[in-house]
């Protein structure tokens, strides 16, 4: 299977814009004055004229966009992106962004006290974007997508049966418990997700080599604190970037799981917490927690500019952070303040008994844009959403606005520009790229042709091709379909278990409770009704799987 996907890779990397199989135009003219769409209430909504001169419509429309917001950047209609967008168009976003932190309690909030629901909805919430898609949808808070795709939106049809690049269980991942689709995606072919990166200078300067095992790992960080390796004294060994859960990945080494997860060997979905390898992970994040090679202040971790203060100020020396942004971001700031300072990818390490695998790799496919039921446009926004899906409208999500973002070479294929390769304000190419509206948002198809372009820094390419290379993504976990009946039984549980397995991890690794009782803690878990979620999601799983035959 590694070798399999190190052919993808190898193949993709000399296209440069595989999207050309999602070629096409936005469906325009009489159709969008004479197609229904069944399965939405009766109706596809009220339909605007449509335009001759290759907007979607002749009159400008307005969508209200709920959006999530990663909270480095605030997304707008200034941004260059989407103002193209509109032009291109004639539709115009009316924005409303879900806060950064604590996302879902303000998007559940606005679904269910809402009698018009924003048009378009973009959720991110890493991983559980499909199982709440499902829920609002088995409340008839969504509109099917099926029939509007078959009858408006070519280029969507095109990707969904002929997809630029292999994509493992599309259908699967994007349908739902009733068998219909009602989100669309984002999708990248550079699925590694977060990866470890180290500073080499440090290394250098220390005499020491790249840790290989837990034991290495605990002798750099060591030697990084204890060697004063920053030379100013305030040196934190190990920055995580997004709290806990870059703690977990670190306990992989022992063969633990961090949350629910398909087991390879009988293809269950089976509860890493109980486990325990999931004890000796726990235990090995005690020891160097106690002993000051983890930021003390991993649990608040989520803040990215706090993160990148700490790769400023040149104390951080292995990091758990995105290729682009977290590596790409380190090399260009630390840079700043020694062209020898610099960060390399380095793999997990592997624990005592040879487990060296990485969870939670980027999904391929991330469902993550819905039409409400209440939306009175629902032609026009398929076909504004169908834009996206062709060659013109992937090469604006990806490279931007044409002249400032990228020109075309000679062959017609999309370059980045200097601005977000060499920004004169010292901006790093992911920076750019999202504060200029690429593949934010809306949903988008990224290409590995498209993204190594961005990827100035030679660390980050590296980091892609030797994750994949070397076989340690662990598979993503699927998104399973889950009925509304099952979620009402099981959303509850999972939510209690998830919170008191983070706050019991935490005090174990802080050494505020003893490893001594493991066991009550594992019994506690499965008290709170473990069983039953485990029950559910095989159950679900086996639909998953049927769903690609």
């Amino acid at each position: 299977m590694n070798m399999k996907k190190v052919g993808v890779l190898v193949l993709i990397f000399a296209l440069c814009l595989s999207l050309a199989a999602c070629a096409g135009s936005p469906t325009t003219g009489s159709t969008a004055g004479s197609s229904t769409a069944a399965g939405t209430s009766g109706t596809a909504g009220t339909t605007a004229a449509a335009a001759t001169n290759g907007t979607i419509t002749a009159e400008p429309l307005t969508l209200q966009f709920l959006c999530y917001n990663w909270g480095d950047i605030a997304y707008s209609n200034d941004m260059p992106v989407f103002q193209e967008l509109e032009k291109r168009t004639n539709i115009h976003l009316e924005w409303q962004l879900l806060p950064a932190e604590d996302n879902l309690t303000k998007l559940n909030l606005i679904m269910s006290t809402s009698d018009k629901l924003p048009d378009l909805i973009s959720y991110s919430g890493f991983g559980d974007e499909k199982k709440n898609f499902d829920r609002f949808a088995s409340q008839g808070l969504l509109t099917p997508l099926d029939d509007l795709i078959e009858q408006n939106a070519p280029n969507i049809k095109n990707f969904l049966t002929n997809p630029p690049y292999e994509i493992p269980n599309l259908k699967a991942e994007l349908t739902s418990s009733d068998g219909k689709l009602y989100s669309l995606p984002n999708v990248t072919q550079v699925n590694t997700g977060e990866i470890f990166a180290i500073r080499q200078d440090w290394l250098d300067k220390l005499n020491l080599k790249a840790p290989e095992t837990t034991d290495d790992l605990y002798t750099v960080l060591k030697a990084f604190k204890d060697q004063n390796a920053d030379g100013s004294g305030d040196t934190i060994p190990f920055v995580p970037d997004s709290g806990l859960k870059d703690l977990t990945i670190l306990m992989n080494a022992f063969g633990s799981h961090e949350d629910l997860y398909v087991d390879a060997k009988d293809g269950t979905i089976k509860y890493g917490p109980l486990e325990a390898a999931y004890k000796e992970g726990l235990a090995y994040c005690n020891k160097l927690y106690a002993e000051g090679l983890i930021d003390k202040d991993y649990v608040n971790a989520n803040n990215s500019e706090a993160f990148r203060a700490k790769i400023a100020k040149n104390q951080a020396g292995l990091i758990y952070a995105w290729p682009m942004s977290g590596l790409g971001y380190g090399n260009t700031t630390v840079a700043n303040l020694n062209p020898s300072y610099k960060y390399v990818s380095m793999l997990p390490v592997k624990g005592p008994n040879g487990d060296r695998y990485k969870e939670r790799p980027q999904a391929m496919v991330a469902p993550r844009t819905v039409i409400s039921s209440t939306n009175e446009h629902k032609v026009e926004t398929i076909k504004y959403l169908d834009y996206l899906f062709s060659e013109e409208g992937s090469i604006l999500m990806n490279y931007g606005v044409e002249d400032k973002d990228y020109t075309l070479d000679s062959s017609g294929k999309p370059q980045f520009t200097d601005y977000v390769l060499k920004n004169s304000d010292g901006k790093d190419p992911a920076t750019v790229r999202g504060e200029e509206g690429m593949q934010i948002g809306l949903p988008f198809v990224a290409t590995l042709a498209c993204e190594s372009q961005a990827a100035t820094d030679a660390a980050i390419k590296n980091a892609w091709t030797t994750y994949v290379e070397s076989g340690v993504l662990y598979p993503a976990f699927p998104n399973v379909p889950l009925d509304e009946a099952v979620l009402s039984d099981i959303s509850g549980i999972i939510t209690d278990i998830q919170t008191y397995v983070q706050e019991q991890s935490n005090d174990f690794i802080m050494g505020d409770r003893s490893l001594d009782e493991f066991d009550a803690f594992v019994t506690a878990v499965k008290g709170m009704g473990i069983d039953n979620v485990l029950e559910a999601y095989n159950t679900a799983y086996a639909k998953y799987k049927a769903y690609n035959n």
